[in-house]
């Protein structure tokens, strides 16, 4: 197995994990939003639970580097950036462990271990960050290195960096609602049933995004013929579409099942009367399959 290969199995792991932390740190943002009374005490772990996605957008750059010169700086300059917050929130968390606001390194306010698991993600990531920045420093240009082609539209190119960050944050979350919400779903609902197809479209969102690093990213998709890349894009779309169809219409039969049923994975939306959830969860995945289809078109007008 290739390095390469190697990293992308680690990279889906650190998606999987990724996606419940970050789910989880807004979890806990949610449960002290109505007077921020535990701000003091929560914050370490909202950071901490955070911090996986920063991790993962790094593999992601060193997975997909524009150049040699690139890689060496991702390496560098995140990796010191991760070592000095690891250090910083070990030491934050430490300090509040001696002046008595943790009441020892076992006090289990948050999780069964808490604020002792809280120290070591941050400990983790203070390794993780100094053996990216010595890595950085000692890695050297080879044969095998393959480099990703640089966007030569600057107006694609600024709508993908503004896009792509916007839907892995919405996908990381959404999926691990997903993966989370298991343990407190409503399964004795009356309409529990009519939700079948918004848990599917929170799975399928993170699906989407693994979809594109694992297999669309991969060698092997290159070679595919064009008719199959077709079908799998219009395929994905429909499923997805029929999602939406479904979901809207049991919003018309039962306007409030979403409030019955979906409050647990979106607190802080519910709370808020912001009404955001069915839009972050059908809207992003009905999007980036269609925008995949419309790729198919746009080559095949250029190829004319």
């Amino acid at each position: 197995m290739s390095k390469k290969s190697l990293l992308k199995y680690e990279e889906t792991l650190l998606f999987l994990f990724a996606s419940v932390a970050f789910f989880y740190g807004w979890y806990i943002l949610a449960s002290d939003f109505q007077d921020f009374s535990h701000l003091d005490k929560i914050t370490p772990s909202i950071l901490a639970f955070w911090l996986p996605t920063y991790v993962l957008v790094v593999v992601h750059l060193i997975l997909h580097p524009l150049s040699f010169e690139k890689l060496r700086q991702t390496y560098k300059i995140n990796g010191i950036a991760l070592g000095l917050i690891g250090a910083g929130g070990s030491l934050w968390v430490a300090i509040l462990v001696l002046i008595n606001v943790y009441h020892g390194l076992f006090q289990g306010f948050i999780t069964p271990l808490f604020p002792f698991d809280i120290l070591l993600i941050y400990l983790a990531v203070f390794f993780l960050g100094a053996y990216l920045a010595h890595h950085g420093y000692k890695i050297k240009k080879t044969p095998d290195l393959i480099f990703a082609k640089a966007e030569p539209r600057w107006a694609k190119k600024i709508i993908r960096s503004l896009v792509r960050p916007l839907y892995l944050f919405l996908a990381l979350y959404n999926f691990g609602a997903f993966l989370a919400g298991f343990g407190f779903a409503n399964y004795g609902s009356p309409t529990f049933g009519y939700t079948i197809p918004f848990y599917l479209l929170m799975f399928l969102e993170g699906g989407l995004f693994l979809l594109d690093e694992l297999v669309i990213r991969s060698s092997g998709y290159a070679i595919l013929k064009k008719k199959t890349k077709k079908i799998i894009a219009w395929s994905a779309f429909g499923f997805i579409s029929v999602l939406v169809l479904l979901s809207f219409l049991f919003f018309l039969i039962e306007p409030d099942y979403l409030i019955e049923n979906a409050i647990a994975y979106y607190p802080l939306d519910f709370m808020g009367g912001y009404n955001l959830a069915p839009f972050i969860t059908v809207v992003p995945p009905l999007l980036a399959s269609g925008a995949y289809v419309l790729s198919f078109s746009a080559r095949g007008k250029r190829n004319q």
